[in-house]
């Protein structure tokens, strides 16, 4: 009943305000309230992803309920109620059946819920990762909020006081909602206008910041100049001449209270925003602005309904390649555009319209000549130093670009890999502020849903400035043509959306492709409404099961179909694929081989190859290709190979080994992007008539019609696939719908059509032979 003795600061200065929370607000955040005999849960759908949809279902998932097994169970299933006027989710259970026990909330698609700083039942999984602890004797009516003294603020540190006269204790008080009233509208990096250069960089509380300069790489070279703090949180400093070509870096001075700063003078800062680096150490590049002119002709990819991707690494395509490129050109962008502009290249060969390359972007390597797949960055503007012939010159920039324009020149579309919610060592942005550039609860423990311990604090204005600028800066510069995501869902759906908008300012046909999970949750059903295409874990998992015999009918016609349910609003949101850079390499994930070692396939793996391949290309959606798949390329069952350049190779050596398989795909791709094989490239999910099913009463062999109602003008296609190892019998009459001439089975893909020599039983059913398929055209 009496005023609490809480102060502000070690003044003993008055709150503006000090009150209880109702019992509904600390109900919210604790998940949970007692009513009597009765434990009820408690979520507003207002934090729910997606909640506003009625659809959406949302589950207890805890220790009793063996976590994420609830979903789908009725038990545990929240109900949709309103309570005091508004919406909540909504689970009771009878407090006596009741003892302690850990619980978290997750959608019906697998979206965990983040519990709250606020929540006085967190209890910690690992630094950043909490659960929520359920009590049945304890009702959580202890919370209270209060107001700051006016003109006062938490940017930086402070305390809260208890004094009552007697006893008098301080515990530290930090809210980044404070800090994060610091932004800056101006020029970031270094800018050159009317012959003058000026640098700015953002470290809102840093105490000091100072500009290095130098001429030459040489320690003793580099000059130390003050730079001036703004009131934004930006440092910035002028110079009255055009400093093209210097070498320039930072250093930042500040007082570390606590885990939330990491200021270090004595270390070197890249610049965030620097357009070149000589290394993933820096310094950075003074780049004059001719050097990086907006592309006056944009090259105009393909619709994503059209394209048929492949995803590769620089180095290798080029290791093995016979092409005669020098040792040091195999490395980099150099030899990366003499490959490229080689008409008898791989993925010339292949046919396919575009290439997705793994991330370009200045990463952390120890050595040039290091093999790394570059997932972690440590600057977003700067092409990567280890792929230019001279770094010092920061000659990546024109490299790249010609790369860029090799590629379109052939007609490919080029999308690069992108990471955007973590970055590499050294950590330059947390040397400038940590807790400002990366995500901390308010514990200032760092969050990891990423899984590398750094995810960038997607919410700070500078860090979504800093990400969508240097997006636009590699459409404006390179005329790149799309972007891949990793783990995207940690930079979530309202970030997602203005980089979206950004790029679609710059290049209207701009091709975006998300990895819509982190260890958080997914994103997928988030991005309906977007332009976004998401990678399609569900198609890799069912159809690695799927050639193996141990799938469905009713699961290959879904996917054949697109996917189509909540999570995309039209095929082509569907990046399917059975192989990517990540995990084992297909051939090795289905070897009959022991330890997943696919170098020497059996003629059954190689036939269940095929049938993935042709359902990749068949699916509606947009196929994704990893370079080598089609010519089983593998890595000796080994499932990470980040740092396996021998292993992730590839061996041109193979394609000729498996030539016949090469030319099966590239036939299948020819297909797809053919007039006759616009079916394959719906733009939209069709009614159900366009459809017609069958399939096998005795195992998983399924057929499917396209065009059954004739809604699109020209020809249907049939396709029936039969992955056991027993005969299956389908009622498909390919005669029956008009004349059928057979394009495809699982050795052949002809064009022109092929002998239809499927054996029919006196029903007219057809009989296809285990691990088979066929594709008929019909008039």
């Amino acid at each position: 009943e009496e005023p609490l003795p809480l102060y502000f600061g070690e003044h003993n200065i008055p709150f503006k305000r000090i009150e209880p929370l109702s019992e509904m607000e600390q109900a919210n955040l604790a998940g949970y309230y007692l009513d009597g005999e009765t434990a009820r849960f408690i979520v507003s759908v207002d934090i729910v992803p997606s909640g506003r949809d009625p659809s959406t279902k949302l589950y207890l998932a805890a220790t009793i309920t063996d976590w994420e097994k609830a979903i789908g169970q009725p038990d545990w299933e929240m109900q949709r109620r309103k309570i005091e006027g508004k919406e909540h989710y909504v689970l009771e259970l009878p407090l006596a059946d009741l003892e302690s026990f850990s619980f978290k909330f997750v959608t019906g698609d697998r979206q965990w819920l983040e519990v709250s700083e606020a929540s006085p039942n967190r209890e910690p999984i690992e630094p950043g990762r909490y659960n929520l602890r359920f009590s049945p004797v304890t009702r959580g009516n202890r919370l209270f909020r209060f107001e700051l003294p006016l003109g006062k603020s938490l940017a930086k540190r402070d305390s809260l006081t208890w004094d009552d006269g007697v006893h008098r204790e301080s515990w530290p008080l930090f809210y980044h909602g404070d800090l994060f009233k610091f932004q800056s509208d101006s020029p970031m990096g270094a800018e050159i206008a009317d012959g003058r250069t000026t640098f700015r960089v953002f470290a809102p509380r840093a105490d000091a910041v100072k500009l290095e300069l130098s001429r030459t790489p040489a320690e003793q070279d580099f000059i130390q100049h003050d730079m001036t703090h703004e009131p934004d949180g930006a440092w910035t400093i002028d110079f009255e001449m055009d400093l093209s070509d210097h070498l320039y870096r930072y250093r930042v001075a500040g007082t570390n209270h606590d885990e939330g700063t990491a200021f270090d003078p004595n270390t070197p800062i890249l610049d965030p925003y620097a357009k070149a680096a000589l290394s993933h150490d820096g310094p950075g590049i003074v780049v004059s602005p001719m050097r990086c002119p907006k592309s006056k002709e944009q090259f105009e990819p393909p619709a994503m309904r059209d394209v048929v991707i492949v995803e590769a690494h620089l180095r290798d395509l080029l290791a093995k390649s016979p092409l005669p490129i020098s040792a040091s050109d195999r490395l980099g962008f150099a030899g990366l555009r003499q490959w490229a502009l080689d008409e008898g290249n791989y993925l010339r060969s292949l046919g396919v319209n575009a290439v997705e390359l793994q991330p370009l972007q200045e990463f952390d390597n120890l050595q040039p000549d290091e093999y790394h797949w570059g997932y972690m960055p440590v600057n977003y503007f700067s092409p990567a130093s280890a792929y230019s012939s001279n770094p010092s010159r920061g000659s990546g920039i024109e490299e790249f670009r010609s790369v860029v324009t090799a590629f379109h020149d052939a007609g490919v579309a080029v999308l690069i890999d992108v990471v955007c919610n973590h970055v590499g060592l050294p950590s330059h942005l947390a040397l400038l502020d940590k807790a400002y550039y990366f995500d901390h609860d308010e514990s200032l423990e760092a969050r990891n849903w990423s899984g590398c311990g750094n995810d960038l604090r997607r919410n700070a204005p500078m860090v979504r400035r800093l990400l969508v600028d240097s997006l636009v800066h590699w459409l404006e510069t390179f005329d790149v043509d799309g972007f891949r995501f990793d783990l995207a869902e940690l930079l979530e759906a309202p970030l997602l959306a203005e980089i979206e908008f950004a790029l679609r300012e710059v290049k209207p046909s701009v091709l975006l492709v998300a990895e819509p999970w982190s260890f958080r949750g997914r994103i997928d059903n988030q991005l309906l409404g977007t332009s976004f295409s998401s990678w399609n874990d569900g198609f890799r998992d069912f159809i690695r099961s799927y050639v193996h015999g141990e799938g469905d009918s009713d699961g290959i016609l879904h996917y054949l179909k697109g996917s189509p349910d909540k999570s995309f609003a039209r095929p082509a949101q569907s990046v399917n694929y059975v192989e990517s850079h990540d995990d084992f390499s297909f051939i090795d994930a289905i070897t009959e081989n022991p330890k997943f070692d696919g170098r020497n396939p059996t003629a059954i793996d190689i036939r269940r190859a095929r049938l993935a391949l042709a359902v990749t290309l068949m699916a509606q959606g947009v196929p994704m290709l990893a370079a080598g798949q089609d010519f089983l390329r593998s890595k000796s069952g080994l499932c990470n190979t980040y740092l396996r350049g021998d292993l992730n190779v590839l061996d041109y050596n193979r394609l000729e080994r498996f030539r016949d398989l090469h030319e099966y795909c590239r036939n299948w791709i020819a297909f797809r992007l053919s007039d006759e094989g616009a079916l394959l490239r719906l733009a939209e999910y069709p009614k159900d008539s366009f459809w017609q099913e069958w399939r096998s009463t005795d195992g998983s062999a399924a057929a499917l019609l396209l065009n059954a109602d004739a809604s699109v003008k020209g020809s249907g296609l049939i396709f029936a696939i039969n992955p056991d190892r027993n005969v299956a019998k389908l009622p498909v009459l390919p005669e029956s719908q008009g004349d059928a001439c057979l394009l495809a089975t699982a050795e052949r893909f002809a064009i022109d059509g092929l002998t239809d020599d499927f054996e029919r039983t006196n029903d007219a059913e057809i009989i296809l032979p285990p691990l088979q398929l066929g594709l008929w055209k019909v008039d």
